[in-house]
């Protein structure tokens, strides 16, 4: 069996004794991310800006799985608004990635813009 978990923290420590192999992942470096959220937000149908792309990639150190769940749930919830997406869509999807790995984020602090901010 394989298995796989984003916090080895919350993990009883006789349970881990017993797995084989420790195989840690580290997250994508800002290039890779940059290439990453082109790519999923390609799929997505939408098309942002070189330099938006740019400041997600920097502001937001997230795996590949996460980036991709966030262009998902930010589709879903343009579709539910009745609108193409947009990069504001991102902003809550974004903040739930950042909650499921234990971190409360307040996605316009990084991202240096208002736009961003929290209602």
């Amino acid at each position: 069996a394989i298995l796989t978990t984003n916090l080895p923290a919350n993990l009883d420590g006789a349970f881990r004794r017993r797995w084989f192999q420790h195989v840690r992942f580290q997250l994508p470096d800002e290039g890779v991310r940059h290439r990453l959220w082109l790519h999923a937000l390609a799929q997505s149908g939408l098309a942002c800006h070189e330099l938006e792309v740019a400041r997600l990639a920097a502001a937001f150190a997230l795996s590949g799985g996460s980036i991709r769940n966030v262009v998902v749930m930010a589709t879903y919830d343009a579709c539910a608004d009745g609108e193409p997406l947009q990069t504001r869509h991102l902003r809550d999807p974004i903040m739930h990635e950042y909650q499921k790995m234990g971190h409360d984020i307040d996605p316009g602090e990084l991202m240096g813009t208002d736009a961003w901010r929290r209602p």
